[in-house]
This record gives C-alpha cells, sequence and structure tokens, in this order.
C-alpha cells in the first residue's frame, strides 16, 4: 500500500503544479473555491492531504498519513476550521480546529481486510506571523478503535533573512521541535532545523533532524 499511496502523492502535486494558481499561505484554509495539496515526509511518517475551501472559514477533504509508532495506515476524511484570525498593522494570528474521521491499517500485515478499525483524530493549530518572522503551535490527539492514542505537540520558529517583493523568491531558516508521546511510556523529542522556500504558490521546506531524519514538505495551492 506505501507504493500506491506516494504514487498517487506525487500524481497529485504534479496536476496542482500545472494549474492556474493565487496567492499562497501555508495553512489549512484557502480562499473561497481554493484546492491544496499539502504533503510531508518524516522520521515519524508520511502524510498527504487533499483539500477544498467552500469559504475562508472552513475546508473539507481527503488525507492519508501514516504512523511509523504504529507501524499503520490511516484515510479518511479531514475538516479544518478557522476558529480565530487577528490582523495586526503588519502582523496576522491564527488559530484552527484539524479534525479527521476514517479507517486505518497494519502495514505489517498482507491481509489489511483484517486489520481496518475506526480511527481518527483532533487537534488545535495557531499561528502567529509578520513578513520577517514566523512562530506556530499544534497539539493533535490521535485515537483508533483498540484505544490506542498518541499525542504529538509541535513548535516552530522562523525568520526570514530578507524580505523579497511578490513575485520573487522567498526564504525562511526555521527550527521545529515535536513531541510525541505514542504510550504511556514511549515519549520522543525530535528537533529539525529546516529551510523554507517559497515562490508564488508553491511552498516546499527541507530539513534533517538531531538523529539524522530527512524532512520534506510541500504545499501547492490553486
Amino acid at each position: 500500500m506505501r507504493p500506491l499511496f506516494w504514487v498517487f502523492s506525487a500524481l497529485m502535486s504534479v496536476l496542482l503544479l500545472l494549474g492556474d494558481a493565487q496567492l499562497l499561505q501555508a495553512r489549512p484554509v484557502s480562499h473561497a473555491g481554493g484546492y491544496t495539496a499539502m504533503g510531508s515526509m518524516s522520521s515519524t511518517g508520511q502524510s498527504l492531504h487533499v483539500h477544498y475551501s467552500p469559504s475562508v472559514k472552513y475546508s473539507l477533504g481527503y488525507r492519508a498519513e501514516s504512523y511509523r509508532q504504529w507501524s499503520s495506515m490511516f484515510q479518511g476524511a479531514q475538516l479544518n476550521i478557522l476558529l480565530i484570525r487577528l490582523n495586526g498593522e503588519a502582523s496576522q494570528a491564527n488559530v484552527y480546529f484539524k479534525g479527521a474521521a476514517g479507517m486505518q491499517y497494519a502495514l505489517s500485515h498482507s491481509d489489511i481486510t483484517k486489520e481496518l478499525e475506526p480511527a481518527g483524530f483532533a487537534g488545535l493549530a495557531a499561528d502567529w506571523e509578520t513578513r520577517r518572522y514566523f512562530v506556530r503551535y499544534e497539539g493533535r490527539l490521535i485515537l483508533d478503535a483498540s484505544i490506542n492514542h498518541m499525542l504529538r505537540q509541535s513548535f516552530r520558529l522562523g525568520i526570514a533573512p530578507y524580505l523579497g517583493d511578490y513575485g520573487e523568491l522567498h526564504t525562511w531558516f526555521m527550527g521545529q521541535l515535536d513531541y510525541i508521546t505514542a504510550t504511556a511510556d514511549s515519549h520522543s523529542i525530535v528537533v529539525t532545523p529546516l529551510v523554507r522556500f517559497f515562490y508564488h504558490t508553491y511552498l516546499f521546506e527541507f530539513g534533517i533532524s538531531h538523529h539524522g531524519g530527512v524532512l520534506f514538505n510541500f504545499i501547492v495551492r490553486t
């Protein structure tokens, strides 16, 4: 199933890269009528999220996500809601709810039909940014029918070394801290320095964690 997931991810990203795009923001809700594809690969798992925003207040879409702690894959529907937006003179702050419901199955068994079970997650994400500085926090609780749970918290700081004009390549240097609780006795901390490139409607991020794990994220919005 893993190869099929990444083939689908690659096809979606290529199709959206060919689309007619508007201003990109690295957020889970787009402009009204906008489509977004988000992909991620890291030492904790892989994910693909494709969604449509009927309004600037919420988005609906499909999510596929693997969890290395459980050797499992989740697929389902995701809802993102903009709860708060505060516009300053030269800054913006946002708070989002993110929730998903679907099915989860083990990646370590050949017959996945015997491993299917309901699963989902719920969480909050908050960010504040100017053209120079960026701060983000996200917390997410993941549950399945076996009463397994994983709490993932992520904190990120970023700074832009220069301020580019519209249409130019924008660069950010960032640091990300992930704290993951997979079971009562299992905790992990991942520290990842990374660089973000933002050009027109395309955003790409590359990083390497303190124990050598590779981070790659992309966002494409149309």
